[in-house]
């Protein structure tokens, strides 16, 4: 059940990502998720690699290997030899001071995410109205 709500929640956020999908990074971001979910979904959670769990927890990697074994979520699991799609699992390390491992799908999202937030902070200059000389108001294009 929990890895159904898991998967679930994945569906809300592409029902959200689809509502946005016309503008600029939305698309990224849903094959991201999208991808995610998939892996999610076909292993009963996320396989996580032995080695990109090393490489990122460094000096913590005996603890947390421990605490995945033992009190691994439904969200994430040490990799096991059933498991597929392993190359689209959290395979990709980042060491400190992350200390995080990602999957292909969470490197989409994220820069998906950022194109989005660079949209949003970016100016827009089609209707952009200036003053002319003379106090005048018109568009950027009849500025002097």
């Amino acid at each position: 059940m929990a890895v159904g709500l898991l998967v679930g929640s994945y569906l809300v956020r592409l029902m959200f990502v689809a509502a946005n999908i016309r503008r600029p990074g939305f698309a990224l971001v849903a094959v991201g998720f999208a991808l995610n979910a998939l892996v999610i979904s076909l292993n009963g959670g996320m396989p996580v690699s032995n080695h990109a769990l090393h490489v990122a927890a460094g000096p913590y990697y005996q603890e947390t290997r421990e605490r995945l074994t033992e009190h691994g979520g439904e969200k994430h699991h040490l990799r096991r030899a059933s498991d597929v799609l392993v190359e689209l699992a959290d395979v990709i390390p980042v060491g400190s001071p992350v200390r995080q491992i990602l999957s292909a799908g969470d490197v989409l999202w994220l820069i998906g995410t950022s194109w989005v937030i660079a949209g949003a902070m970016g100016t827009r200059r089609a209707g952009r109205r200036t003053l002319r000389r003379g106090g005048e108001r018109g568009s950027a294009d009849a500025v002097a």
